[in-house]
């Protein structure tokens, strides 16, 4: 069915307005269901989000607003296929509107905190206070990523969302990738964005 609805949607190249609907909408019934759909979403969705947009790569504040309304419930990412997007998105677009920038940095900071959230599903989910592999490396590529607040580096307010994550797991069992992107990234923001504002944390 997936390699079907591929064909059908590739045919022109693009992805329409209509058929980024279709995907929600069925996202919303398969989510988690399979690796080939969480692709298939990622994949066709980027497109959609990414060259739609006028200038292509460029998401102004009010189609962020937009985008991150239509893949929230209750104002949080429902699953893996959401967040995926929209570290994806992040990767594709030269330029992002605060709104998915936020909602990413909200995602990690309840996972953290809460031990909630798409990256803290399943029976053997991780508890609050730490942080795991996979969301170092996530958080990795949100830092560094084209759409991000200091494209290819790391601005005041992602520093700051690395200190906070940084209190929050202080005490927990965190892989040593942690420290390495905690240190990284902080440098980064101290070496490349000083005189802009001291961090308040």
């Amino acid at each position: 069915d997936i390699a079907e609805m591929r064909r059908s949607l590739w045919q022109d190249g693009t992805v329409s307005a209509v058929e980024a609907d279709t995907i929600l909408l069925a996202n919303d019934e398969l989510r988690g269901s399979s690796p080939e759909w969480t692709d298939f979403f990622v994949e066709a969705m980027t497109v959609y989000a990414v060259n739609a947009a006028q200038p292509k790569g460029y998401i102004d504040d009010a189609r962020a607003r937009w985008f991150a309304a239509r893949i929230t419930e209750q104002g949080k990412l429902p699953g893996m296929e959401e967040l995926l997007l929209v570290v994806r998105i992040l990767e594709r677009a030269t330029r992002v509107g605060e709104a998915l920038r936020n909602l990413a940095h909200e995602t990690f900071l309840r996972a953290v905190t809460e031990g909630a959230g798409p990256t803290r599903q399943g029976d053997d989910r991780a508890p609050a206070g730490c942080i795991t592999a996979e969301e170092v490396d996530l958080l990795r590529h949100i830092l560094f990523a084209p759409g991000s607040e200091r494209p290819a580096a790391v601005s005041k307010n992602e520093a700051e969302l690395l200190f906070a994550i940084k209190d929050a797991v202080l005490e927990g069992s965190n892989p040593p990738e942690w420290k390495q992107l905690f240190v990284q990234g902080v440098a980064n923001y101290l070496e490349g964005f000083s005189g802009a504002g001291e961090l308040t944390a």
